[in-house]
């Protein structure tokens, strides 16, 4: 008598469940545990590439810009609440200057490497 085993293959819809479902594998947790912008196709890919060149203790600063936010004021579009001075470009060159490595160019995720690392085994 012959014996069967039932195996269910799930196929991902779209290249977004791949890269969401992979860097929560990654982070060792569910999709469901995963902060929503970590859920965000572009996002996660970003975060992906980044953490092929970092180390555990690396920060990763992960934003998710609400366009509404720079343009609420009439008359003073792309400004943070009308404030001149305060544009998602000036944001992006004030993190870059203190460190941050802009991932792909794309104003999303932005790797810090830690130097401390370095100097740890002196």
């Amino acid at each position: 008598m012959a014996s069967y085993i039932l195996v269910t293959i799930s196929f991902l819809d779209d290249e977004m469940d791949y890269c969401v479902q992979k860097l929560a594998r990654k982070c060792r947790t569910e999709v469901e545990a995963l902060p929503k912008p970590l859920k965000d196709n572009e996002i996660a890919k970003t975060v992906l590439k980044a953490s092929k060149h970092m180390n555990v203790e690396d920060p990763l600063l992960v934003i998710l810009w609400d366009d509404r936010g720079f343009n609420d004021v009439p008359g003073a579009a792309g400004m943070r609440n009308g404030i001149t001075g305060q544009t998602r470009d000036v944001l992006v060159n004030h993190i870059v200057a203190r460190g941050g490595t802009d991932i792909w160019n794309m104003h999303t995720a932005f790797l810090f490497v830690l130097w401390v690392r370095f100097y740890s085994n002196s």
